[in-house]
């Protein structure tokens, strides 16, 4: 690995030595997953001289079946960030908040698969766990946080906000919009300046154990991201209904809307001859709607429960907007109306999903993010 990537790897130890060399004093506190980035975090600012403190957020019960099976809630990874801790010699504390993630996460996360709508756990368990209840208890301690997301914290015309990583295939900043300022102000990012194979590497190289863990994947309480059966399992209901086209005729059923994504073509249980796509989830009915390709485009949207990170009189006229996680960016200009904000993008975008996030950027500066609430124009638009 390291051979391949010599050059790069070399311009990363620079800063590496650099980071280390700083010799800071002061305290701050790891949330430590027991994997292998938030672990290099924990080795790397111990070695630059901080009080560092391990915090492992407990979320799920080991003993429920889900916490066995998932990469960053298990009884092996709450061992791995022990371990790691013990091995730095720093503190480490595992802080039981099962029922609080149920309320906040889990519940509106049933809840919103049941109303057709798709949601996106992670987003809400980083804006009110980890950067609220965590933030919380770390600013009594206090100390600074420190995290292993891939993300870069940089000055926005006066204000302090996120920025893309280095390495952009490991891009994070579109889960933490939701952050506010003074979060910002208390926060560490390490990884911001390093590709995920050298942190690798530079773990390796450490004797840290996790250095060649596997990434987390699945959302952390759904076994196998067997989403479906949880749902059907937490609510004891199948929501069944019938697959329709844009035309409104019944074409075949199908045995819940909570199975179902906008955008989706493959599982539909049905065929017409042409490739089918769902372009739309009613709750009410409980009936999906399928379509074209072309039948996906939309040009407005509405979003709501907006944070601006950075304030909206400061935002360029145009800007581009993320509307999944793995997705590109498109253009667009906008309009704010209270909390809400109405976008109108260049050219037209596909598979526009209600509840997904639609997040805010200046090229790689994060101005804020929310919720997309709306389809306002489109075969199947929702208000």
């Amino acid at each position: 690995m390291y051979n391949k990537n010599r050059e790069l790897f070399t311009e990363q130890d620079k800063i590496l030595k650099s980071l280390i060399k700083s010799k800071s004093k002061k305290k701050i506190v790891v949330a430590m997953s027991g994997g292998v980035d938030s672990s290099f975090v924990a080795w790397l600012l111990k070695r630059s001289g901080y009080y560092v403190i391990g915090i492992n957020l407990s979320l799920v019960s080991v003993n429920s079946g889900v916490g066995n099976i998932n990469k960053c809630c298990s009884s092996l990874d709450l061992a791995d960030a022990k371990a790691i801790c013990n091995i730095l010699n720093i503190p480490f504390y595992s802080i039981n908040i099962q029922s609080r993630f149920k309320k906040k996460i889990i519940d509106p996360f049933v809840n919103s698969y049941k109303n057709g709508i798709t949601p996106i756990p992670c987003i809400a368990c980083n804006n009110i766990i980890k950067f609220g209840d965590l933030y919380k208890i770390v600013r009594l301690m206090n100390a600074k946080l420190a995290t292993g997301h891939y993300a870069g914290i940089v000055k926005y015309k006066g204000y302090k906000t996120l920025s893309r990583p280095f390495d952009l295939s490991k891009d994070q900043t579109y889960y933490l919009y939701g952050i506010n300022s003074e979060v910002i102000n208390n926060l560490c990012l390490p990884l911001s300046c390093f590709s995920k194979s050298f942190v690798r590497f530079a773990a390796e190289r450490a004797n840290i154990k996790t250095s060649l863990k596997p990434d987390s994947q699945e959302i952390c309480f759904i076994p196998k991201g067997h989403y479906s059966s949880f749902i059907e399992k937490s609510t004891k209901n199948i929501f069944s209904g019938n697959f329709i086209n844009v035309y409104g005729n019944k074409i075949a059923s199908h045995q819940g809307i909570h199975k179902y994504t906008i955008g989706q073509r493959r599982g539909l249980g049905f065929s017409t001859g042409e490739r089918a796509y769902v372009i739309d989830i009613d709750k009410k009915t409980k009936n999906i709607t399928f379509g074209s390709k072309q039948d996906l485009l939309c040009g407005k949207i509405k979003v709501n429960n907006v944070n601006s990170i950075i304030p909206q009189h400061l935002w360029p006229s145009c800007i581009t907007v993320q509307i999944r996680a793995m997705g590109k960016s498109h253009l667009a200009r906008y309009n704010f109306l209270n909390n809400e904000i109405f976008i109108y993008f260049i050219k037209k975008v596909s598979a526009i999903a209600i509840g997904q996030a639609a997040v805010f950027y200046d090229k790689n500066i994060l101005l804020g993010g929310g919720v997309i609430a709306g389809r306002l124009d489109g075969v199947c638009p929702r208000f």
